[in-house]
């Protein structure tokens, strides 16, 4: 059952930092199988330490504008249409170093982690940081471009 009385598939308004969020599908919605979230990711977006989850995977589709992903060793900066996948355990995180606004939608299997999302409690639950922002690395080394 939705919290506060919200009628099952009705979409929730979270925030996340300056994030807007809007939660589009539950996990008390798809049996804990699945969540589907779409963020606006503001320009100044520096992204989340590199980092790793337990006990979740993480899909990425980019919306609108550049976003630069990092799955794994592979960092890109992408338009919209781009799908990007983190399995759990992979080091993975994203970041709007574009200069403009973007917007993304992100699939966590199984559910759960929209809670997260919706309260912004820190850290999040079994998750772990293994390295720096996207913005603190791109100071090191360019991202590629994808084509």
């Amino acid at each position: 059952m939705a919290p506060d009385n919200q009628p099952r598939g009705q979409t929730l308004s979270a925030r996340m930092k300056r994030q807007p969020i809007e939660v589009l599908l539950r996990g008390d919605d798809s049996g804990g199988l699945l969540a589907l979230v779409e963020m606006d990711v503001p320009a100044t977006f520096a992204g989340r330490p590199l980092h790793v989850h337990e006990s979740w995977d993480e899909a990425f589709y980019a919306l609108e504008g550049e976003l630069t992903f990092q799955v794994g060793e592979d960092v890109m900066t992408v338009g919209p249409g781009t799908f990007a996948f983190a399995a759990r355990e992979v080091p993975h995180t994203f970041a709007n170093l574009s200069g403009r606004q973007a917007r993304i939608l992100i699939t966590l299997t199984p559910a759960g982690f929209e809670h997260y999302l919706e309260t912004g409690r820190r850290p999040p639950p079994r998750t772990r940081a293994v390295g720096p922002t996207l913005a603190a690395s791109s100071a090191r080394a360019p991202a590629r471009k994808e084509p």
